[in-house]
C-alpha cells in the first residue's frame, strides 16, 4: 500500500507519519497549488498497516486560524484480497492448506498467500506477514506483533509454546487479513533403558542393580540424584533402548506423533514416537541401533546424545551416561552343577576392564581374553571391588578372609561371613 498526502494550500505543509507502534515511518514537506505526493520511505513505499498522519502549515498564505486552509487525505492503492494461505510440507513436497499446525521448535516453515485468481499478481510489498499472540487487526494497535516480511511467500521460524493453549498467530495482510496458528513443542530426556542386557548384582549376591531404568535425570524438586546404573551386554549385540521424554509444554504428548528420536555415541540409535496418548507429560520411544563393538569393552561412561527430529528441525533433548560392559560371550546363568548363579558386577568389571579391546572368535582367542584379565588384574594381586564401603572408600577383593555384608570394612561375627576356613560353600 502507498499512502498519499495532498492539499490546496498556496504554500507548503510539513507532515509526520507514525506507525501503530508510534515509530516515525517518514517525514517531509510538500507545497504548491493542488499538489499530491506519495508518502514513501525512499525507495520503498510504506508497508501495509495503520498509520497516523500529522500535518501543519509552513509559511502558509492562508489567513491565520482558517481551519479549511487545506485538505489532508489518504489514498490506498487497490490490492488484491487473499483467498487463503498455504504451507509447504517437506515430507510430501507439496503445498497444503495452512490453518493450524504443531511443529518442533526451530522448524522453518515456508508459507505463501494465494490471490483470488491465478491471473492476479501481488504488487510490491503485498501481502505483509505478521506474527504474535493475536491476529493482526487493522483497526487496533498492533505494536505487539512482529513484521516477518512482505511478498507472496514468507518463512516462519517456530517458537516455543509455554502451554498447550499457547498459540502463535501468523497473519497475512493485504486488502483483507487471513490468519493461521501454530504450537511449538520440544522435550527433555527423562530416562533410558538399554537392551538386550544381563542383570547384575552387588557383591552380597542378593542386591540387584535396577535393571528397569539404566539412566534417569536428576529431579531437584523431588530431591533425587541422577541415576547411572551399570549395563552389561554381549559384544556385537544388536542394541536397542527405551527412551522416555518429558514434553514441553507439559501435557502435550499428542503433539509428538510421528517425531523421530535418535541417539549418537558408541552406538547410533533411531526410532519413532508412533501413537502417544493425549494429555500426558511424557512420551516413549523404542529405538534400535547398530551392533555394539565386536570387542570386549569397558566404557566408564557410555554417553549417548539424544535428539528429537521432526518438521525438518532437530532439538537436542539430553545426554545419558552409564558404565557399560561388553562381554566376550553370553554370561552363563548356571554353574557346573546346574545351580543358578548371580552375575556379580565386580566379576564383570574385572573381566571386561582387563580384556578391554580384545577381539576374535569364541573358542579360538579365549586364552587371549584370559591373559588380558590375568596380566591386567589378577597378576597384581590387588583387585578392588565395585562396591565401596559405607564411607565411600574402595574395598579390596579377597579369596580368604571375611566378607563384610554392610561394607564397613570391619568384621562382625554375628552378621558377616568368615571365609578363612576355605569352606567349600564359599569357594
Amino acid at each position: 500500500m502507498t499512502y498519499h498526502i495532498g492539499g490546496i494550500a498556496d504554500d507548503s505543509i510539513s507532515y509526520t507519519v507514525t506507525d501503530s507502534s508510534k515509530k516515525v515511518a517518514c517525514t517531509g514537506t510538500y507545497g504548491g497549488t493542488l499538489w499530491a505526493e506519495s508518502l514513501t520511505i525512499d525507495p520503498t513505499p510504506l508497508l501495509p498497516g495503520t498509520y497516523k498522519i500529522t500535518a501543519q502549515f509552513v509559511n502558509t498564505s492562508w489567513g491565520a486560524g482558517d481551519p479549511d486552509g487545506f485538505s489532508l487525505y489518504k489514498i490506498r492503492k487497490d490490492v488484491p484480497a487473499i483467498d487463503h494461505i498455504e504451507r509447504y510440507d517437506p515430507s510430501t513436497k507439496k503445498w497444503v492448506a495452512f490453518d493450524e499446525k504443531d511443529c518442533l521448535v526451530g522448524a522453518k516453515v515456508k508459507v505463501r498467500a494465494i490471490p483470488p485468481a491465478k491471473s492476479v499478481a501481488w504488487p510490491t510489498g503485498c501481502p505483509a506477514w505478521y506474527s504474535g499472540k493475536e491476529v493482526y487487526d487493522p483497526a487496533a494497535d498492533n505494536s505487539g506483533l512482529t513484521l516477518l516480511g512482505t511478498g507472496a511467500e514468507c518463512t516462519i521460524t517456530i517458537g516455543q509454546s509455554t502451554t498447550t493453549t499457547d498459540y502463535t498467530y501468523i497473519s497475512a495482510l493485504s486488502d483483507n487479513v487471513i490468519s493461521a496458528k501454530y504450537r511449538g513443542y520440544s522435550a527433555k530426556l527423562k530416562s533410558v533403558r538399554y537392551g538386550p542386557n544381563y542383570p547384575m548384582v552387588h557383591d552380597d549376591g542378593t542386591t540387584a542393580y535396577d535393571n528397569t531404568i539404566h539412566w534417569q535425570v536428576a529431579d531437584k524438586t523431588a530431591g533425587t540424584a541422577e541415576i547411572r546404573n551399570p549395563v552389561c551386554s554381549t559384544r556385537n549385540a544388536e542394541l536397542n533402548a527405551n527412551i522416555v521424554l518429558e514434553t514441553i509444554p507439559t501435557g502435550a504428548s499428542e503433539l509428538f506423533k510421528g517425531a523421530t528420536v535418535t541417539g549418537t555415541g558408541p552406538v547410533a540409535f533411531t526410532g519413532s514416537i508412533v501413537a502417544p496418548a493425549a494429555g500426558n507429560s511424557t512420551v516413549g520411544a523404542y529405538v534400535t541401533g547398530g551392533k555394539a563393538d565386536n570387542r570386549v569393552r569397558y566404557y566408564p561412561t557410555f554417553a549417548e546424545a539424544w535428539k528429537l527430529v521432526a518438521d525438518g528441525a532437530t532439538v537436542t533433548v539430553g545426554t545419558s551416561q552409564n558404565p557399560y560392559y561388553l562381554t566376550w560371550a553370553d554370561p552363563q546363568p548356571t554353574n557346573l552343577s546346574g545351580a543358578t548363579r548371580p552375575l556379580y558386577r565386580t566379576l564383570v568389571h574385572v573381566g571386561c576392564q582387563g580384556a578391554n579391546g580384545t577381539a576374535g572368535t569364541v573358542g579360538k582367542q579365549d586364552t587371549t581374553v584370559l591373559a588380558g584379565m590375568w596380566n591386567a588384574k589378577f597378576k597384581t594381586k590387588s583387585i578392588i571391588r565395585t562396591d565401596t564401603n559405607t564411607s565411600g572408600k574402595p574395598v579390596l577383593l579377597t579369596y580368604y578372609g571375611y566378607y563384610s555384608k554392610n561394607n564397613n570394612s570391619k568384621y562382625n561375627k554375628a552378621t558377616d561371613e568368615n571365609h578363612n576356613g576355605c569352606n567349600p560353600a564359599f569357594c
